[in-house]
């Protein structure tokens, strides 16, 4: 591989690293109000766990907690494409 290939790589990955942060805080903060939004259902009296407001509250957790999987498995795929073009620039 020559010079100029390298660099394109070297850029590449230095995309993918600043890509990984930002995906790293919105994986954060989609965490941190799954885990306001769990705390607020366990805090109901499971009567209004029941109700209009508990059942919303529990669809919020279900889309948050998908959410959430998605943003770590985009994460652990850039890890993995990172690792890839970390070998074939060093190749």
């Amino acid at each position: 591989m020559n010079r100029k290939k390298r660099q394109t790589l070297v850029s590449s990955i230095a995309a993918i690293q600043s890509g990984v942060e930002c995906v790293q805080q919105a994986a954060q903060l989609v965490d941190d109000v799954l885990d306001d939004e769990r705390e607020c259902y366990d805090n109901l009296p499971e009567g209004f766990q029941e109700s209009d407001r508990g059942c919303s509250i529990s669809n919020a957790i279900d889309q948050l907690e998908e959410a959430s999987d998605n943003l770590h498995e985009v994460l652990s795929l850039l890890d993995e494409v990172q690792t890839n073009l970390d070998e074939a620039s060093s190749s």
